[in-house]
């Protein structure tokens, strides 16, 4: 875990400087809230780790299960909205 926490840092900060310098911001103020903003997104991304949170997304879930209960359920829109409550 903690690889992955260390790449998702060494990104973050690579993208946030990335951002201050397309629009040509550079100070070392900026580069301090950078540093501050990767601690908080690498902190925000473990407390997700630990406690098994995963966002993905449920779209194939979804399509999976309209096939499987369109053979008992003839109406379309009810399929739909059923497939979507549940992912």
């Amino acid at each position: 875990m903690s690889l992955s926490l260390l790449i998702i840092g060494v990104s973050a900060l690579v993208f946030l400087w990335s951002d201050i310098k397309i629009h040509r911001k550079e100070s070392i103020s900026a580069f301090i809230v950078s540093i501050v903003s990767t601690a908080f997104i690498v902190f925000v991304t473990a407390l997700f780790f630990n406690i098994n949170i995963f966002v993905v997304g449920g779209g194939g879930l979804s399509r999976n299960m309209e096939q499987k209960v369109s053979e008992t359920i003839h109406n379309v829109d009810s399929i739909h909205e059923i497939s979507m409550s549940i992912t």
